[in-house]
């Protein structure tokens, strides 16, 4: 037999409804982006490393109110160990 690796990824839906008031259903989406582009900017930078755990569980904090959507894992990629080896040598 063969060894083989592969790669994850973990997908994670949440969702949290808003309200704003507006004259037009374009100005509200114009509002609705301003509101997304703002809590992107707002978001705690996420990086793996050596605090990775610590900065994941800030994101975790910043979004405690929103509500679990979904939860999904994707194979991204299935290589024979050959192949693994090369790619990170």
């Amino acid at each position: 037999m063969k060894n083989y690796y592969f790669k994850l990824d973990a997908n994670i839906w949440l969702d949290q409804n808003f309200d704003i008031e507006a004259n037009s259903l374009e100005e509200a989406k114009k509002k609705a982006k301003a509101v997304a582009k703002k809590l992107l900017e707002d978001a705690p930078d996420v990086y793996n490393g050596r605090d990775g755990g610590k900065s994941l569980e800030l994101l975790a904090n910043y979004l405690a109110d929103w509500t679990f959507g979904d939860l999904r894992f994707d194979v991204v990629n299935v290589e024979e160990e050959e192949e693994w080896n090369n790619i990170i040598a």
